[in-house]
């Protein structure tokens, strides 16, 4: 799915768009979110009020080309609201890994970075942003931005060096003794600055430095964290699931300044006060250290931080996850826990539109679907898959119809709700893996003889819509159930499957657990004996 496809998507309020935006993009968007703040919790919370940032505002950017710079530029200001941690909240490098020291050296080399330094080459390496893009997205001029990209090249190969003449300690050198005198921990600016001067003036300790300095090679021993299910379950109901509403507006309406171009401005003040002179001071340090031209170090050598190979960072990435991906014949899957939920709502409802997905009227069969590709997230890992088909009903001038429910992989216990006079023959049950469930659809022709409702299944959320017309026939058919209600299909050997009650024994629920969030206006009624209708008021 190209960009320009995704922001019309999302101006159009396509109910796919909020997922195929986080296929799209949730993977480095986290990464940057996590490198910013050091926590994952910080980086989850981050990355769900960009993309309801992005939902909201995306009528403001002005070329779609640039969506992916302009998503990196609103996560950027969301983790601004953010205290980072002081440590990572991951293990920086395995103990028995053959290169946990380099991996260490790095991650203090890099954490010892002024923020724009240390964030400048996160985006260039590891994330490909262009050069002309880098400073939209840190809020600088282009030309300040080039300027800061070489001298953040400078810094990292002086913080290197000094990392690499700590780790040999105060012996050998009476001058590097003098400079790291009392030095306990991470380096701080001034005992880095000491270690570089002194470098630059002694013959033993400038054969410890490295030649060259590849900042790809060095920024590819970070860890680089990437959202699981569970995040992309949160993020995702967070964006389209009614009961988060609220949080939805207060996302959207937070004050922002935005350019001409559609991109927010930066806050000023990014880099941590006081700072200025120490790395000035670090860059002139690095550039007597890298300019006098003594002999490489075999020690930077080992350690494999030089530039012979030079490859960039960004090439080591995992390849990009497909928009979508193929599924079985008229079924669509549900994802996950069934946090995510609910018709897609615009991050500015009730100041923008809801989006409808549905049909405008029901024809003598269904329409063809739209021409324009709708969008979908790749499946998940076929963990608590299930299955919906079809996910357009139309009843005609017909009595009747039926969905299909199925388990995928693990144990499902499900429950369906209605809009509009749309009767089922159940409610609630509970499949084992690979179990199916038929089940009955009648309307209420009474109450409305022409029209469209929908049914919505969790977990997943899934919709289906429903439409029919006037018959032929005067009197509306109802369901007058005279036996049992269907029965659903299962594996051998595998067990019954059973609706929930308020009768059910324990551990069966007929209600939604205590994390998923209610359905607004479609809460099914609580279900009744089989075959009965409950009224879908």
């Amino acid at each position: 799915m190209s960009d320009d496809a995704l922001v019309e998507a999302l101006r159009s309020r396509d109910p796919g768009a909020p997922a195929a935006l986080y296929a799209g993009y949730a993977d480095g968007l986290y990464a940057y979110c996590w490198f910013l703040l050091r926590g994952r919790e910080a980086a989850h919370v981050a990355l769900r009020d960009t993309l309801i940032a992005a939902e909201a505002h995306i009528g403001r950017l002005r070329d779609p080309a640039r969506l992916r710079s302009w998503l990196y530029a609103l996560a950027r200001l969301e983790c601004a609201r953010h205290e980072p941690a002081d440590q990572p909240d991951v293990t920086l490098a395995d103990p028995g890994r053959a290169d946990s020291a380099r991996r260490i050296m790095a991650w203090h080399a890099v954490a010892g970075l002024p923020r724009p330094s240390r964030e400048i080459l996160e985006l260039r390496l590891r994330h490909g942003l262009p050069e002309a893009e880098l400073g939209t997205v840190l809020g600088r001029p282009a030309r300040d931005a080039r300027a800061l990209l070489a001298a953040a090249r400078v810094e990292l190969a002086a913080a290197l060096t000094a990392e690499l003449l700590t780790r040999q300690g105060p012996s050998g050198c009476a001058g590097r003794k003098e400079a790291l005198d009392g030095h306990r921990g991470p380096l701080s600016p001034e005992v880095r600055a000491r270690l570089l001067r002194h470098a630059g003036q002694c013959p033993i300790c400038g054969t410890l430095r490295p030649q060259t300095v590849s900042a790809a090679k060095v920024y590819a021993l970070l860890p680089r964290l990437w959202p699981d299910e569970t995040v992309q379950w949160a993020v995702l109901a967070g964006i389209t699931d009614p009961a988060h509403a609220d949080h939805r507006l207060r996302v959207a309406t937070r004050p922002r300044d935005f350019g001409p171009d559609g991109f927010p401005r930066q806050r000023s003040g990014a880099a941590p006060a006081g700072r200025s002179g120490t790395v000035r001071a670090l860059v002139g340090a690095a550039a007597a250290v890298l300019l006098l031209g003594l002999t490489a170090g075999g020690v930077a050598r080992l350690l494999d931080f030089d530039e012979r190979e030079g490859a960039p960072i960004a090439a080591g990435n995992p390849p990009p996850r497909p928009s979508t991906l193929p599924q079985p014949e008229g079924f669509r899957a549900l994802r996950g826990k069934g946090v995510v939920e609910g018709s897609p709502i615009s991050a500015t409802f009730p100041l923008g539109a809801r989006a409808s997905a549905a049909p405008p009227t029901a024809l003598p069969s269904p329409p063809p679907r739209p021409e324009r590709e709708h969008l979908s997230a790749p499946d998940l890992p076929e963990v608590g898959l299930s299955l919906v088909s079809p996910l357009f009903l139309d009843l005609g001038t017909g009595p009747a119809g039926s969905v299909t429910f199925a388990a995928r992989n693990r144990p499902v216990e499900w429950r369906a709700g209605t809009k509009g006079p749309i009767r089922l023959d159940r409610y609630s049950g509970r499949l084992a893996p690979g179990e199916s469930v038929t089940i009955r659809v009648w309307v209420d022709r009474a109450a409305q003889a022409k029209g469209e409702g929908c049914i919505s299944f969790r977990p997943g959320g899934d919709t289906v819509t429903v439409t029919w017309r006037p018959g032929s026939s005067g009197a509306p058919q109802q369901p007058t159930p005279s036996g049992p209600a269907p029965t659903p299909t299962r594996p051998s050997g595998g067990g019954t499957p059973t609706r929930d009650t308020p009768s059910s024994p324990a551990g069966q629920r007929s209600d939604p657990p205590p994390s998923d969030p209610a359905p607004g206006p479609e809460t099914p009624p609580p279900p009744s004996d089989q075959g009965a209708s409950p009224s879908a008021g």
